[in-house]
C-alpha cells in the first residue's frame, strides 16, 4: 500500500473509509491516500495528495463522512512549518490542497469530520509569542474562519466531536490547570470550565451520541514514600461534570506509572479504558548499590453508569510495551491493540462478554499503529513497518 513513518486511518460507520500516509514520490516526500471498504478491500489506487520536497512530517489526521468526503490535515516542514489540509469527493480527486496556517511543530491536535460533513481542525501557533489554540470549523461547502483560545506555553488538546453537531475541548498543561469547552450544535463555543486546578498530562476525550463525556488524564500523586504517575477519568453526565475518578493503576510494590491511558464510551453511557502500567521496584533493599527491576503490565478497566468503575483492573498481558489503541462501535463491542515483545497484537471486547481471545497480527516492527472500528463488529489496524504499511481487518464470521 506503501511506505512512510507519519499514518492516519479515519472510518466511518458504514465501513468505508481512508488511510493517510508519507510516502515516497521520485525521491521527494509526497503525501498519499488509499481508500477501502471493510467488506470489499483497498482501492487498488493510491492517490497523490501532494508532491513536496520538505524536510519532515510532523503529524498526520484525517476524517471521512458518510457521504464518501475525506480530510487530510497534516504539518510539513520546508525551513517553517506550516499546516496544510486538502479534501477528497471520491477516490482519484483531491482538492482545495492549501496551507493553513504556520504552526508549533507538535501543534496539530485534532481533524476529524462528523457523517453529515463537518468537522473541526484544532492547532495550535505562537502568533507574538503568545501561545494560542484554534479550532477551526470545517463544512462540506468550506472552512469558517477559526476561533481562538488562550493556551499555556506546553500546553496540549484534545478535542471529540459529537455526531449530531458539537464538540467537546479539553486543554492542560502540566503547570497550569484543566479546562474543558462545550461547542453547541450552532457552533458556538462556551466558556472553559476548570475540572482541575493544577497541572495535568496526557489528556483524552471521548464522547457519545447525547453528549456525555469523559476527559482522561494522568497526574503523579506521592503515596507511602513513593511517587506514582496515577490515571484519572472524569465523567460528563446530566449536564455537570463529575469528581475525577481515580483508575485502578498502581502496582503491588514499588513506583508505578501509567502511559498511553485510553478511554472509549458507547451509547448507553458504559466505558472501558486500558493502558499500561510500569512497575518498578527495588530488588534488594540491603544492597549497598540498590538494583531495580522493571515489569509491565496491560490493564483495562469498565465503567457502568449505575456502578460506576469497576474495583480492580483486569490484566491483559505481561510483557507489553507500548502504549495501546482502544475503539468501540455504537453497540460497545471494539478492540484494543498493542505491541508485546515486539509484535502486534489485538484482542476482541465484547459489550456482553468481556474480553476474548488475543490474535497475534504481526511478527516485528509495527509503529506507528492506527485502529478504528464500525458498526456490525468490524474492524480495522494499520500499521507501519518502517518500510512498507500492512493493513488487517476483522469481519463478524458467518453464522
Amino acid at each position: 500500500m506503501g511506505n512512510g513513518s507519519t499514518l492516519a486511518l479515519a472510518l466511518d460507520p458504514r465501513g468505508k473509509g481512508v488511510v493517510g500516509f508519507g510516502s515516497d514520490a521520485n525521491g521527494s516526500l509526497a503525501v498519499s491516500a488509499v481508500r477501502f471498504d471493510l467488506d470489499e478491500g483497498f482501492s487498488k489506487t493510491t492517490d497523490l495528495v501532494r508532491s513536496m520536497h520538505p524536510v519532515d512530517l510532523q503529524a498526520l489526521l484525517a476524517g471521512f463522512d458518510a457521504g464518501g468526503n475525506a480530510l487530510l490535515a497534516w504539518i510539513e516542514y520546508t525551513g517553517t512549518y506550516a499546516l496544510w489540509e486538502s479534501r477528497s469527493p471520491r477516490e482519484g480527486m483531491w482538492t482545495g490542497t492549501q496551507s493553513i496556517a504556520p504552526v508549533r511543530w507538535s501543534g496539530l491536535f485534532h481533524a476529524s469530520l462528523r457523517p453529515d460533513g463537518s468537522g473541526l481542525i484544532v492547532w495550535e501557533d505562537v502568533p507574538f509569542q503568545s501561545p494560542t489554540l484554534f479550532a477551526r470549523a470545517v463544512g462540506p461547502t468550506g472552512d469558517e474562519t477559526p476561533v481562538t483560545f488562550p493556551f499555556p506555553p506546553s500546553g496540549e488538546a484534545s478535542a471529540v466531536l459529537l455526531p449530531n453537531g458539537g464538540a467537546w475541548l479539553a486543554t492542560a498543561s502540566v503547570t497550569t490547570s484543566l479546562s474543558v469547552r462545550r461547542q453547541s450544535a450552532s457552533g458556538v463555543w462556551d466558556d472553559a470550565t476548570v475540572l482541575q486546578n493544577r497541572g495535568v498530562r496526557n489528556i483524552g476525550t471521548t464522547a457519545n451520541v447525547d453528549g456525555t463525556a469523559i476527559v482522561s488524564f494522568t497526574d503523579y500523586v506521592s503515596a507511602s514514600g513513593l511517587t506514582h504517575m496515577d490515571g484519572f477519568a472524569q465523567r460528563y453526565a446530566a449536564s455537570r461534570w463529575q469528581p475525577a475518578q481515580a483508575l485502578d493503576t498502581r502496582g503491588d510494590k514499588g513506583s508505578t506509572s501509567v502511559f498511553g491511558l485510553k478511554v472509549a464510551i458507547d451509547p448507553d453511557g458504559s466505558a472501558l479504558a486500558m493502558w499500561l502500567t510500569t512497575m518498578t521496584k527495588v530488588v534488594d533493599e540491603n544492597a549497598t548499590v540498590k538494583r531495580y527491576e522493571t515489569s509491565y503490565e496491560l490493564r483495562s478497566q469498565r465503567f457502568e453508569p449505575a456502578s460506576g468503575w469497576t474495583q480492580t483492573h483486569e490484566v491483559l498481558g505481561s510483557s507489553s510495551t507500548s502504549a495501546p489503541a482502544l475503539a468501540l462501535d455504537d453497540s460497545g463491542n471494539g478492540f484494543g491493540i498493542w505491541t508485546e515483545r515486539a509484535d502486534l497484537h489485538a484482542r476482541r471486547y465484547l459489550a456482553e462478554g468481556g474480553w476474548q481471545a488475543t490474535s497475534h497480527l504481526y511478527v516485528g516492527r509495527s509503529d506507528p499503529k492506527q485502529l478504528a472500528v464500525a458498526d456490525g463488529g468490524r474492524a480495522i489496524v494499520v500499521w507501519t513497518t518502517g518500510s512498507e504499511i500492512w493493513a488487517a481487518r476483522f469481519l463478524e464470521p458467518e453464522p
